[in-house]
């Protein structure tokens, strides 16, 4: 059986544009600040999502390289914009 994958990653991308519109007009965000919220938030649900997966792929630690390469992303991306 699989999950239905694109069913997920819809609504979380729906939920991450309603969370940054919402983070956007409450705070005042400088240049790249809405973007670097994106990506935080978009990579910390793919990381789950690449977990879900059932296909082959070439793995690292135990995890599959796209999980470690996301979980990566949403670590470093607060940290962009200074």
């Amino acid at each position: 059986t699989f999950h239905p994958a694109f069913l997920y990653e819809s609504i979380w991308c729906l939920l991450i544009w309603f969370v940054v519109t919402r983070a956007e007009r409450r705070w005042s965000f400088v240049r790249g600040q809405s973007f670097t919220l994106y990506v935080a938030l978009y990579t910390f649900e793919r990381f789950f999502m690449e977990l879900l997966r059932v296909d082959d792929a070439s793995k690292i630690f135990g995890l599959r390289f796209n999980a470690v390469l996301s979980a990566a992303l949403c670590v470093i991306s607060p940290g962009a914009v200074g």
